[in-house]
Formats: C-alpha cells, structure tokens, sequence
C-alpha cells in the first residue's frame, strides 16, 4: 500500500454530501465465508495501515462479515469519526432494512454511517420489492442513521423502478 502524497478528491452526491473518489474495502480480500464471530486480526491491522496512509474512505458490507473487523479498525486508528467517510452495505437482511442497518452500526461501533448502500438488486421480483426497499433506506436517512443513501450494482430497470416512487 502506497501513502498518499496527494489529497484524494471527492465527488459530490445529490443530495449535497461529498464521497472521496478513492476507498479502502474489506470485501474482495477479506470476505468470510465461515463464522462471522471469529475476528480477523489481519483485516483489523490492515484497516488501520490504509487509515494511517490516508485512506479515509473505508467500504463494508454486512455479507462480506467483516464489519466488525471494520469497527475494531476505526476505534483503535485514533482518527476522529468525523475524517472518515464510512460506506456499508445491505443484501442479508434486506426484508428488514431498519434493523439491518442498526445491528451493521452496532458491529461498526458507530451511531451513523456516511453512505448506505442497497447492495444487489436480485432480491426483488417485482417493482413494488425494489420500491419498498428503497422507502425504507430513506426512511434510515431521515433517522440520521445513514447520510447519504444509494444503490450498488443495479441495471437502469432497477433504477426506474425506484424512481417512480423515490424523494
């Protein structure tokens, strides 16, 4: 991992917020396939080298199992909340999008994420699924839990979909 010698630039949302173009993910390299309870020091040591570096844009996802790891890193690195830009992502626990994001904050030892994505579109079958879901993630940001919310991997047909019932 290279440090950083030049600031990393960000890309603002529409919703006014802005995301650092350039993140540190713990999904590909570092997915669990077994027991999500056992930790992955190796994960936690690497989160905190890419903090130290100058990534301050850190990615997880609940599947991926390693937002613990991901928590453990931000708390122990010593950099104030408010310098990194923490994405997650829901597909798991999709049905209930409320409580999902909340135990992803607890396991994040955070009271907010800055982006909240919906992981995956092949949970629905159906416009309405893909509209519900995104009524609740806007829900999720009206309560301040995520402040800003988006869509990860979806086709313009999924888009449309929630379009014609998005804020």
């Amino acid at each position: 991992m290279a440090h950083i010698n030049t600031p990393i630039p960000s890309l603002k949302l529409n919703d006014g917020n802005s995301i650092p173009m350039l993140g540190y993910g713990t999904g590909t390299a570092w997915y669990k396939t077994g027991d999500e309870s056992s930790i992955d020091q190796a994960c936690v040591d690497s989160v905190k080298t890419a903090i130290k570096l100058g990534y301050y844009h850190l990615d997880g996802a609940e599947v991926y199992k390693t937002e613990t790891e991901l928590g453990m890193a931000i708390k122990q690195s010593g950099v104030t909340r408010e310098k990194l830009y923490v994405t997650t992502k829901v597909i798991t626990n999709i049905a209930d999008i409320p409580n999902a994001i909340k135990t992803s904050l607890k396991k994040l030892q955070l009271d907010y994420v800055d982006l909240y994505l919906i992981h995956a579109p092949f949970f629905a079958n159906t416009d309405e699924e893909h509209q519900k879901a995104w009524a609740e993630m806007e829900q999720v940001q009206a309560a301040g839990l995520a402040k800003s919310i988006g869509v990860s991997n979806y086709l313009p047909e999924h888009l449309s979909a929630i379009m014609k019932t998005a804020r």
